[in-house]
């Protein structure tokens, strides 16, 4: 019977499962080698340098891997931003109230609202809103007022025309 010295048995097995790991590793598709890194460093707390070894990958792949990840999953959360401040708008919450509710700014609720007002069909109140910029709240005032004076939009082109062109005698008088 011939007697092989522990070591050399330990040494032979690891070596032995070495190659297995690299036959696996073969199999697994990309994506699967990705989500083996990400499972090392999130889940299972590993450092960088502990994932590279296990999954026979560089510190800078698993370094992009990781980067990745956590772009792709900002974009998620994103999103989910978006689809919130979405339902919010349907509930009639108005833009200041949504900013509030999910801690956002004025410029992205401002991007959300009229992304809201292009998906239901709103595009005119965009587009007019874009052309009269700051000066948006005269058009509603006049709009106010011409609805309570029960006048139509002809009438009330007529009354600009006649103003402006006899604001002269009008003033006069």
């Amino acid at each position: 019977m011939i007697t092989i010295p522990l070591f050399i048995l330990n040494q032979v097995l690891i070596n032995s499962l070495d190659m297995i790991d690299i036959d696996i590793k073969k199999v697994l598709t990309r994506k699967e080698k990705e989500e083996v890194v990400l499972d090392l460093y999130f889940n299972q707390n590993k450092t960088i340098r502990e994932v590279a070894k296990t999954a026979r990958k560089s510190p800078r792949d698993i370094g992009d891997i990781i980067n990745r990840a956590i772009k792709e999953k900002e974009m998620q959360d994103h999103k989910s931003l978006v689809v919130q401040a979405y339902e919010l708008f349907r509930q009639g919450k108005k833009p200041l109230e949504v900013a509030i509710i999910l801690n956002i700014g004025q410029m992205q609720v401002t991007q959300y609202y009229t992304e809201y007002l292009r998906l239901i069909q709103h595009d005119a109140v965009v587009r007019i809103h874009e052309e009269l910029g700051e000066n948006i709240g005269h058009f509603v005032n006049l709009c106010r007022a011409s609805k309570s004076a029960n006048m139509g939009v002809q009438q009330v082109i007529n009354l600009l025309i006649l103003a402006n062109n006899h604001l002269a005698l009008v003033q006069c008088e």
